[in-house]
This record gives structure tokens, sequence and C-alpha cells, in this order.
């Protein structure tokens, strides 16, 4: 296996920059309209910019070793520390949770896939890393990576980790 790296799009991101937009909007507006110095709007406006670049930095990468990922700062496993890798759902959003042995649960900040952050290919994520993770391991059955859906597909659905592949189909005679 090569490295895999996994990195916040631009689409996921780009709230951030409208938000920061629209109170740079305001500022402008209430600092020329009123003549006051509404300096407390400036807070949340660079909030949101240094968010929109720092999530730029967000990453996971899968290597032979094992997995690295970065948030605030850096951490890394070996593939032997985990003992179980799956998928997480809280309020619509979907984001890949590692366990490992020590009983302590780690959520990646990528893959995710929400309301506002939506990722086509966090199935075909998930199963990659699931793949990884099995192929080091030897803990599990090998995952179907789903095709990546078009716009003019519908989105398949993968089974959830753990669980076993679906026979395949004969070959067409």
């Amino acid at each position: 296996m090569h490295e895999i790296r996994y990195t916040l799009s631009f689409r996921q991101r780009w709230q951030l920059l409208a938000l920061a937009a629209a109170f740079g909007v305001v500022l402008v507006l209430e600092i020329t309209l009123t003549g006051s110095r509404a300096v407390f709007l400036a807070v949340p406006m660079v909030a949101m910019l240094l968010n929109f670049f720092l999530f730029a930095r967000f990453s996971t990468t899968l290597t032979p070793r094992g997995i690295a990922w970065r948030r605030y700062g850096t951490r890394s496993l070996a593939w032997d520390e985990i003992v179980h890798v799956r998928e997480r759902r809280v309020l619509g959003t979907r984001q890949v949770q590692l366990l490992l042995g020590d009983g302590k649960v780690k959520n990646l900040a990528v893959p995710v896939s929400g309301w506002a952050q939506r990722d086509p290919e966090f199935d075909t994520k998930l199963a990659t890393i699931w793949n990884a993770w099995v192929g080091a391991t030897g803990n599990g059955p090998f995952m179907a990576i789903p095709p990546v859906a078009g716009p003019w597909q519908g989105q398949g659905q993968a089974p959830a980790p753990g669980q076993p592949l679906p026979p395949s189909a004969p070959p067409a005679p």
C-alpha cells in the first residue's frame, strides 16, 4: 500500500469564508452608517477566517505502518494499536472513529460528512481506511469499496465495517 492522504476540500469549508464575509459586510455597514466603532464584529470575522485556513490543514494519512492525523496537533498510531475502525454518526454528521486497545476512542477530523460539510466520497474513504487496517492486522473481512456516485447516479451504500461482504455475482456467460 502506498501513502493515502485525505484533507477537507474547499467545498467543505466555504461556509466559514461566507460567514467571515457576512460579518465583514455588517462591520463596514455599521461603521459607515452609524459612525460607531463596532470592533466587536471584527472578532467573529477574524475567527471565521482563521478557522477557514486552519481547517485546510486538517488531514488523515494512511501508510503501510499506521495512520496519522492532523487536527490542532499531529498524532499517529501503528495499525496494531487499533482494535476497531467504525463509523460514528452524530446529528447527521458522519466521522471515522478508531477504537484503541487501551479503551480510548479517537475521532478523525477527516474524512467527515455532514449537513454543512457534504463529502460524496465518505463511504469510499471509510472503506479504504477499514481495508488498510484489515490488510495490516488481519482483524476482519475486507469491505467492498463502493463506486463514487456522480450526480447522474444514486448514492450506493457500503456494508457496515465488520459485516461480511455480499457474495459476488457469477460472471455473465
